[in-house]
C-alpha cells in the first residue's frame, strides 16, 4: 500500500474513532480522497447513512463499498448505499473483498 493509501485509510479510521469531523470526512469523500469504505455491521452502514443524510449515497458512491456478510450488505442497500463486495466471513475476508473491489478497473459504478 502506498503512503497516500495509508493516509486515506488513516482518515477513515479517524472518522470511525470520532477524531475526524463529519465535514472533514465528507470533504475527503467529495474530493475523491477515499477509495474504499468497509462496513463490518449493518448498524455501521445505517450509521453512515444517518450521519451523512441525503448525501450519503452520493458520497459512498465515490468509493468502493464492501460489507461483512450478507445481512450487513442488505442493511447497507436498504439504507440506499451501493455495495461493491460482500465478504462471507470475518475481518480477513472483508479485507480481501475490499481489495478485490479496489482492483476492479474503472471508477465505482454509480447507483
Amino acid at each position: 500500500m502506498s503512503e497516500g493509501q495509508w493516509k486515506r485509510w488513516d482518515a477513515v479510521a479517524r472518522l470511525g474513532a470520532g477524531k475526524l469531523t463529519t465535514h472533514e470526512a465528507a470533504r475527503l469523500l467529495r474530493d475523491g480522497q477515499v477509495e474504499a469504505i468497509a462496513f463490518a455491521s449493518g448498524s455501521a452502514a445505517r450509521g453512515f447513512a444517518a450521519l451523512f443524510g441525503a448525501e450519503a449515497a452520493a458520497l459512498a458512491g465515490r468509493a468502493r463499498v464492501a460489507c461483512m456478510g450478507r445481512t450487513c450488505a442488505a442493511e447497507a442497500r436498504s439504507a440506499g448505499l451501493r455495495v461493491d463486495a460482500v465478504a462471507d466471513g470475518g475481518l480477513p475476508e472483508l479485507v480481501e473483498a475490499l481489495e478485490s473491489a479496489l482492483s476492479t478497473a474503472g471508477p465505482p459504478a454509480q447507483g
